[in-house]
């Protein structure tokens, strides 16, 4: 009986092998496809429940004979390169490690069972050596060893494409994941709030390092920057690469003063120094102003002075002094705080003296809806005021508009830094 059973086995594995090769000769994969997968093997497990002595085949010889008829069948598969790389039983856990380090992309292993009434049974599983992951498995019976080599024959005929497909499958998930995204923010105490809700903080090193993040190429993710005493900014990025860098914006602070300097041409030579709090952060504030100038006696102002001066007999006046001191309220329009324009408007009041050759006159003046524009973001900013001004008095420049001087309005060009 022994000698018969080992007949039939061997006769099954020939047989196979003759089916294996005809199958292969006729599924040839066409020049420039995909190369066939390399696949690991080790032998089965055997689990054998018959009696020793009933002469069949050892539970060797019957591991090694399926080991061939499995390998043989897997190679009937265009999609599959089988290799045997242990002719003795491995636990999963090894035969993936050993197979990721001869560089297999999948391994199989399985186990073959044989009842006290000699039917037999295989399991199959094919694991991703990278993950160590079942991606496929099969199983067959039958009630003899022909039975059951046809059986593995059907279960493992389209195991081949399965593999493909997943690989397959696999690669496109690759290329499509993102495996890094690198923050870079040009300021520390920054934190960046992503899509999906985590929250990461920049030291000094000024970037981020991101890894495994669930999104794909192709997807437009949005980015949220946090500073405290800043205004927040949030910021779309398209992802085009597995590894991309995004570059976060420098936040605007939150402006409760600012302080600098400005020349009103309308006067000549001279400077002003501007002042402002802000009770409202960046929408509302109170100004206040002094400067001196030396102004020209070919202008109107002087003009102007020299009639309403006429009763005092002073002469024709020359160039001479102007000092002056306001204050003003004034507030943001139709923008919002970290806009790089913003127009405005103020409104306010105040007092300039002017004082020649053996004369002086003090002219106050109301500045009613002075429309202004604000230029930048930063702390460094610009700003154009208009500066129409109302003069009431007993003495000079009585009750006069004062809105230009010649062809140049009056106004100021103001450059003021910001906290």
């Amino acid at each position: 009986m022994r000698v018969e059973l080992k007949s039939r086995l061997r006769a099954a594995a020939a047989l196979l092998s003759t089916l294996t090769l005809a199958a292969g000769i006729a599924t040839m994969l066409p020049a420039g496809e995909s190369r066939p997968i390399s696949l690991a093997l080790s032998a089965p497990q055997v689990f054998d429940l018959a009696d020793a002595g009933t002469g069949v085949l050892d539970p060797d010889e019957l591991r090694d004979t399926f080991a061939e008829l499995i390998r043989t069948q897997l190679a009937a598969a265009p999609e599959l390169a089988p290799e045997m790389i242990s002719s003795q039983p491995l636990d999963s856990e090894t035969l993936v490690r050993r197979a990721q380090d001869l560089g297999y992309p999948l391994a199989a292993t399985g186990y073959l069972m044989r009842d006290a009434n000699l039917r037999l049974g295989i399991g199959l599983n094919v694991y991703e050596t990278e993950t160590g992951y079942v991606v496929a498995g099969r199983s067959a019976f039958g009630a003899s060893d022909v039975a059951l080599t046809y059986a593995l024959e059907r279960e493992l005929a389209g195991l081949g494409n399965e593999l493909r497909t997943y690989l397959s499958a696999r690669e496109l998930e690759r290329r499509l994941s993102v495996r890094r995204i690198t923050l870079l923010s040009p300021v520390p105490e920054v934190i960046v709030t992503l899509t999906d809700g985590r929250s990461f903080a920049f030291d000094d090193s000024g970037a981020i390092a991101l890894d495994d993040l669930p999104y794909r190429v192709g997807q437009t993710i949005t980015l949220s920057a946090h500073r405290p005493g800043y205004y927040s900014q949030t910021v779309d990025h398209y992802i085009g690469a597995p590894e991309t860098t995004v570059s976060v914006p420098r936040l605007q602070r939150r402006t409760r003063y600012s302080l600098g300097g400005a020349a009103f041409p309308a006067h000549g030579i001279g400077a002003l120094a501007v002042g402002r709090w802000y009770p409202i952060t960046d929408s509302v504030f109170a100004e206040l102003t002094g400067g001196t100038f030396r102004v020209s006696a070919r202008t109107e102002l002087a003009s102007q002075l020299e009639e309403d001066l006429d009763d005092l007999q002073v002469g024709e006046i020359e160039a001479f002094r102007l000092d002056e001191l306001g204050m003003s309220v004034g507030a943001y329009l139709f923008a919002t705080p970290t806009g790089p324009i913003r127009p405005g408007l103020q409104l306010g009041a105040g007092v300039m003296h002017a004082q020649g050759s053996g004369w002086n006159a003090t002219i106050p003046y109301l500045a009613p809806l002075n429309p202004f524009v604000s230029f930048g973001t930063q702390r460094l900013r610009a700003r154009v005021v208009t500066a129409m001004r109302y003069t009431f008095g007993a003495e000079a420049a009585n009750r006069r508009w004062l809105i230009t001087e010649g062809a140049i309005p009056y106004g100021r060009l103001e450059v003021s830094y910001t906290w």
